[in-house]
């Protein structure tokens, strides 16, 4: 299994991005934690040095941290929003529900039997990429834009968008129909 990494040259335009499949334990490839600091490579799974030699232990947290190197400007968080107004839960999660509820894999398995025999809906599982698309291709978007909106709505690269990708992707979209209109 691998990775796909998204980067940009140093002499590219901000908008101008490059992405490449890259085996899980390439050497290139470091594990970083919430504040981007390097953790370990991935190839070896050990510390990598530090790039100001031994740490002081006598200084203090706020001194080291003066000390390490800036992130790369170009380095963003995958962490989706989380500052829903309750109309888009209102709209996006009536989408979800319907798109998810119309899943081939989800109509074999989309209802059970409750106690007294009548069927009961199951919570919706997630909306595949073909579903999106489906709803996707009136949105009047160009191919270019819903496939950069569907690669940041889903950081992970799963099959299926759950409810928070979900909102992420009609968010994106509704924003970029707004710059187009403007």
């Amino acid at each position: 299994s691998g990775v796909a990494v998204a980067f940009q040259l140093p002499d590219a335009r901000a908008d101008e991005w490059h992405k490449k499949d890259l085996p899980m334990r390439h050497a290139d490839l470091q594990r970083v934690d919430s504040s981007g600091r390097i953790v370990a490579t991935l190839e070896s799974g050990t510390e990598p040095s530090s790039p100001m030699g031994a740490l002081d232990t006598t200084s203090s947290l706020a001194e080291s941290e003066a000390r390490r190197a800036p992130l790369n400007p170009s380095f963003q968080d995958t962490v989706l929003p989380e500052n829903w107004t309750e109309e888009e839960q209102r709209v996006y999660d009536s989408l979800f529900d319907e798109l998810s509820s119309r899943s081939p894999s989800s109509c074999s398995s989309s209802t059970s039997s409750s106690a007294v025999g009548r069927p009961v809906a199951a919570k919706p599982q997630g909306v595949d990429a073909d579903q999106c698309a489906w709803l996707l291709q009136s949105c009047g978007l160009t191919r270019r834009v819903l496939k950069e909106i569907w690669q940041v709505s889903n950081p992970d690269l799963r099959p299926k968008l759950g409810r928070k990708e979900f909102r992420a992707c009609c968010r994106l979209v509704a924003h970029c129909q707004v710059l187009l209109a403007a």
